[in-house]
């Protein structure tokens, strides 16, 4: 017997970046179980200057900071989100868990491990079977602070490093020496500091922001039509046809859906035809949903049934418009803009 408390402990978090909260948090779940699951949540988004990390590279941050003796005993899961159903989020994560617990040859007491602040976290409240086991906190640390640091300031992490990297552990700061000479550290620096100059033009505004856009979700013969974004945020990601409702053009949110897809893909379709075809609505409001602020969007589902697909084309920001299989959709939700990903699981889920 090992003398400790637990067979098993699950440990959830995002982990962008692994910090030494977390870092402590580990090692307490390592001293009070035998074996420790790390569910990596956020899996298979889309980078964002919130999310710069795929769940692949925090796993391999945190890899890089235990000890020989302890990497036995850490599993890594990978979970995706739900933003607008938590039923399947927390499903999903009961299977991944459930089947680690076996693979390890199951059996004995499970803890949840979190820190302090996270008690009251929602998905914390989610898992009554297993006893939450909050990991001693010697500092409170700002995940987001750190990602500011990193993206905004741009300073290189040489050995005289700036102070904010002394809040991560040595094995994530040399993984992000090396993250600092790709491609997508420069992209998601350059929407770093797109998303800052745009949220301190609006920091005058008298009240708090709250933005409307609309979007489209046209689907025909198993595609659904997308356009890939030509600027910040999302400069290369695929996207619905959608933007913000003109308030003076715009006397509906249909109208101006059916505005931003015409002017954003030049579909070959008569604007009354796509408009007898809107088969479903529906308002997506997770606060998280938008980098830019807190942004309310109203999607249209139009089905255009079987056929032939459209002619369309990139038009305004768009830099392409294409159809895409929702089959490819599917298995890569991280290549779409924003929450799109969970609006067309969503509106789809009755085809």
């Amino acid at each position: 017997m090992s003398g400790r408390s637990y067979r098993h402990a699950v440990f959830p978090g995002r982990f962008q970046p692994y910090h030494r909260g977390h870092h402590g948090a580990l090692a307490f779940a390592l001293e009070i179980a035998d074996n420790v699951i790390v569910v990596i949540g956020s899996a298979q988004r889309p980078r964002t200057p919130r999310d710069p990390w795929s769940a692949p590279e925090r796993e391999a941050m945190i890899r890089a900071c235990l000890a020989p003796e302890a990497q036995p005993r850490v599993r890594f899961l990978h979970q995706r989100d739900y933003l607008y159903n938590d039923s399947l989020w927390l499903t999903d994560v009961q299977r991944q868990a459930m089947a680690a617990i076996a693979a390890l040859g199951g059996g004995g007491p499970v803890a949840l491990v979190g820190l302090p602040r996270d008690q009251a976290a929602h998905y914390l409240r989610l898992f009554p079977q297993w006893k939450f086991e909050p990991a001693p906190r010697t500092e409170i640390l700002d995940a987001g602070a750190l990602r500011a640091g990193f993206l905004g300031g741009r300073e290189p992490l040489a050995e005289d490093a700036p102070a904010w990297a002394e809040a991560l552990p040595e094995g994530v700061r040399g993984f992000l020496r090396e993250w600092q000479a790709t491609p997508e550290y420069q992209a998601q620096a350059a929407e770093w500091s797109y998303l800052a100059e745009y949220r301190r033009r609006w920091a005058a505004a008298p009240f708090p922001v709250i933005f409307t856009t609309v979007d489209a979700l046209v689907v025909k013969s198993g595609h659904v039509l997308l356009v890939r974004r030509g600027l910040n945020p999302g400069k290369g990601l695929l996207a619905l046809p959608g933007g913000f409702l003109d308030a003076a053009g715009d006397h509906s949110l249909r109208e101006g859906a059916l505005r931003e897809l015409r002017e954003e893909t030049r579909i070959k379709v008569p604007a009354e035809v796509l408009a007898r075809n809107i088969v479903a609505e529906r308002a997506f409001d997770h606060p998280e949903r938008s980098q830019r602020g807190r942004t309310i969007t109203h999607a249209v589902c139009i089905d255009l049934g079987p056929g032939p697909l459209p002619e369309v084309r990139g038009g305004d920001d768009a830099s392409e418009a294409l159809w895409v299989p929702l089959a490819e959709v599917q298995l890569h939700p991280e290549a779409l803009f924003d929450d799109h990903y969970d609006i067309i699981t969503n509106l789809t889920s009755r085809f």
